[in-house]
C-alpha cells in the first residue's frame, strides 16, 4: 500500500488510505445529484473515485446500473471496488495528463468529478475531457473546495497556510459560475451547497454534523465545496 507521506511528496494528498472514513456531506452532494439523475439502466463513472464514497451511494441507490471508477492510484480503484461490493470497471488514470477519453472507451448517463479539477494543471481541458465521457444529453456533477469557506478565512487570519499540496487553482462562488458560464460556455442545470464548516478541525466537523446542511441553505456561499450539475447537449 502506499504511503500517504510518499504521496505527499509527489504533490497530491486526500485520501486517508490506511483507513476507511465514512462519506462527508461532499460526497453525499455529490451522490445525491448523480444518484437522481441516472436510472437503473444507465452507466455512471466517478472520475477520481478516492475510497469510493460516492461510488458507493451511487450503486446503492441503483443497484443494477453499471458503474465505472477511475483514479491516478490503484489503491484507490482496490478500495472502492472493495467498497462498492459489486463489480465495477476500473481504470488507471494518469496524474500527470488527465485524459480519460484516451483512457476509458465508451460514454456515461452521469459523470461525477468531485474535488478532482482543483488538482489540474489546465482546469479548462480538464472539464473538457471529463465532458467528453457523458453522453449526449447526459450529466456531469461537478464539485471543488471553496476558498471562501469560513474556515479558511479563519485559518488565514491566523496565518495557517495549509492546502493541499496538489492543489494549482481554486474559485469562490461567484468566479466558479463565471468559469462555467462564461468561459466555458456550459449549460448549468443546478447549483448545490454541501455543508458550511464555521470553525477548521474537529470543532468545525462536530459543528457541521448538526448544522452545516441548514447553515449551506441558508449561506451557500459559505459552503464546503462548489458544486455544479453541467447538462451536455443531446
Amino acid at each position: 500500500m502506499v504511503a500517504v507521506s510518499e504521496w505527499e511528496s509527489s504533490g497530491n494528498v486526500h485520501v486517508p488510505v490506511g483507513k476507511d472514513r465514512p462519506p462527508r456531506p461532499h460526497h453525499r452532494t455529490v451522490a445525491r445529484l448523480a444518484a437522481a439523475r441516472l436510472s437503473d439502466q444507465g452507466r455512471f463513472l466517478d472520475l477520481g473515485c478516492g475510497l469510493g464514497e460516492i461510488s458507493s451511494l451511487v450503486s446503492a441507490a441503483h443497484p443494477e446500473a453499471e458503474v465505472a471508477v477511475a483514479d491516478a492510484y490503484q489503491v484507490c480503484l482496490e478500495r472502492t471496488a472493495a467498497r462498492v461490493g459489486r463489480p465495477v470497471e476500473t481504470f488507471l488514470l494518469d496524474e500527470a495528463d488527465f485524459d480519460p477519453p484516451a483512457r476509458i472507451p465508451g460514454q456515461f448517463d452521469v459523470v461525477a468529478m468531485s474535488h478532482v479539477i482543483e488538482h489540474l494543471r489546465d482546469p479548462a481541458t480538464g472539464l473538457e475531457r471529463a465532458l467528453a465521457m457523458v453522453k449526449p444529453g447526459g450529466v456531469l456533477v461537478l464539485a471543488a473546495p471553496n476558498p471562501a469557506r469560513p474556515e479558511v478565512l479563519l485559518n488565514n487570519l491566523f496565518r495557517r497556510h495549509y492546502v493541499n499540496r496538489g492543489h494549482v487553482c481554486a474559485w469562490d462562488p461567484s468566479h466558479w459560475r463565471n468559469f462555467l458560464e462564461r468561459i466555458m460556455g456550459l449549460d448549468v442545470e443546478e447549483y448545490a451547497a454541501d455543508a458550511v464548516y464555521l470553525l477548521p478541525g474537529a470543532a468545525g466537523r462536530a459543528i457541521a454534523a448538526v448544522a452545516g446542511g441548514p447553515l449551506a441553505r441558508l449561506a451557500p456561499w459559505w459552503a464546503f465545496s462548489n458544486i455544479a450539475v453541467v447538462r451536455k447537449a443531446a
